[in-house]
């Protein structure tokens, strides 16, 4: 997933590469949980299908991942899914404080795959540090590790991101300027294209 902390916009209306589904989408620079930006999104519509925020994420590899958010409702209720029409839907949240939700779901195969934050209904809220990542590689199941089984480099990639703090708001795909690498196999439509950016520019790999 890409900006899911909302430092890069290509307008105030547009946090690149969300797209607004049914939605007003602004930059919000008061009310964060983290950072300079959080998302504000308000929906007025009462039309079918979900609204809010949507990113795709292209090629996600067969795996068990978790969508998490933190969001501040400020009228209705708001939410997350993945993979819609397909949807796993997650919790949703009513007026509140900031308040972290998160969704797991499980793909069964390599594909493109559609996140929403939002609802099913009217609502107006606040959302921030938006993460996607697999879970099924931190044990798998039955009091085991799996010692011998394999994970990808985009995974890999992933996990030294985050364990290591590295920051991957830097990281513009509209802005060739700020890569720290271009490599072939890698677009930026990579789910793991912001921590690869980061790990290269961190010199912990050169490809």
């Amino acid at each position: 997933m890409q900006n899911g902390n909302f430092e890069t916009w290509a307008s105030s209306t547009a946090p690149h590469p969300w797209a607004p589904a049914s939605a007003t989408l602004n930059q919000e620079a008061t009310t964060i949980k983290e950072g300079k930006y959080s998302l504000k999104a308000k929906v007025t519509t009462t039309s079918s299908g979900r609204k809010g925020a949507a990113q795709v994420i292209k090629n996600l590899p067969a795996g068990t991942y978790q969508l998490s958010a933190w969001i501040k409702v400020v009228s209705g209720q708001a939410g997350l899914f993945v993979d819609w029409p397909d949807s796993t839907g997650g919790p949703k949240v009513g007026v509140t404080d900031w308040r972290r939700i998160a969704v797991t779901y499980t793909n069964s195969s390599t594909k493109d795959v559609l996140v929403y934050l939002g609802g099913l209904q009217p609502f107006e809220a606040y959302f921030d540090d938006v993460k996607f990542y697999r879970t099924d590689t931190l044990g798998c199941g039955s009091n085991n590790f799996c010692p011998t089984t394999n994970i990808n480099r985009q995974t890999m990639a992933q996990w030294l991101s985050w364990m290591l703090g590295l920051d991957t708001s830097p990281f513009n795909p509209a802005d060739q300027n700020t890569w720290a690498a271009n490599y072939t196999d890698v677009p930026t439509s990579n789910v793991a294209w912001k921590e690869t950016q980061a790990i290269t520019a961190a010199g912990i790999t050169n490809g």
